[in-house]
């Protein structure tokens, strides 16, 4: 093969000035929602001296063009944002390891914005001044039970998901008819508000997350990178992706155990 004369090669300076710059999503005042969908999961455990022990769940969320076009490559705006959650239980492998407080409310929070309501129960919510629960109406001193329910399920399905179940084993039955495993986030799409990242400010993060039956706030609306027909996001997650197959997994290993 014949290479070229490498004396006379040139950077294209504009090119690669424009290459290397980070990607923003942009975003304005009232105009700062996209639906996300997740493109990749991965389960860790925590490394840092505030999450050391922690079981994590990653999942690397891309905004789309339209909420109409998830699955689509070319629909997706960069760059991609990570969103988590931490398994609100103690890791056994690493002594004294207790889940962070927040790990509760954030677990079931996203969950809830990444699963259907056919999937994962919601909470007990006022539907013309009734107190309704799993589309029942149920007595006032019933609420705080179904909140625990629902916190618990959140809690068992974060467990499935790191740790992987086989089929017919998951803790929510709508889940039981596969195996699932963290990967079972793959191809969900939900809504989220972006912003400057909380703790340093000099990027863009994604901020609140909710289910697409939800619709964008009151006066909220689509970011100004969004190219749908500026209605509302259909009202279901659709039928999930092809997942593969996985045998349960034993207990992580977390490496070096930490003292009491």
């Amino acid at each position: 093969m014949n290479k070229p004369d490498r004396s006379k090669l040139k950077y294209n300076e504009k090119a690669l000035a424009e290459a290397a710059k980070r990607p923003v999503l942009p975003f304005a005042e009232g105009q700062d929602w996209y639906p996300f969908e997740i493109v990749g999961t991965e389960e860790k455990i925590g490394e840092t001296e505030k999450t050391r022990g922690d079981m994590v769940i990653i999942a690397q969320c891309a905004a789309l063009k339209d909420v109409n076009r998830a699955g689509e490559k070319e629909a997706r705006l960069r760059p991609l944002m990570r969103e988590r959650i931490t398994v609100p239980m103690g890791n056994p492998d690493w002594t004294g390891h207790t889940a962070p407080d927040y790990a509760y409310g954030m677990t079931e929070q996203r969950l809830l914005a990444w699963y259907d309501e056919a999937e994962l129960p919601r909470p007990p919510r006022r539907e013309n001044g009734k107190l309704i629960f799993m589309g029942e109406e149920i007595d006032k001193k019933e609420e705080d039970t179904h909140r625990q329910e629902v916190m618990r399920l959140s809690v068992d399905l974060a467990v499935d998901l790191y740790f992987g179940c086989d089929k017919g084993e998951a803790a929510l039955p709508a889940l039981r008819n596969r195996a699932i495993d963290v990967t079972d986030l793959n191809g969900r799409v939900f809504l989220g508000r972006v912003g400057p990242d909380r703790k340093t400010g000099d990027y863009v993060n994604i901020l609140d997350v909710r289910h697409l039956d939800r619709g964008l706030p009151d006066g909220a609306g689509w970011g100004p990178a969004y190219e749908g027909d500026g209605g509302s996001a259909p009202a279901s997650n659709g039928p999930a992706p092809a997942r593969r197959t996985t045998k349960k997994k034993t207990t992580k290993k977390a490496g070096k155990k930490r003292g009491k």
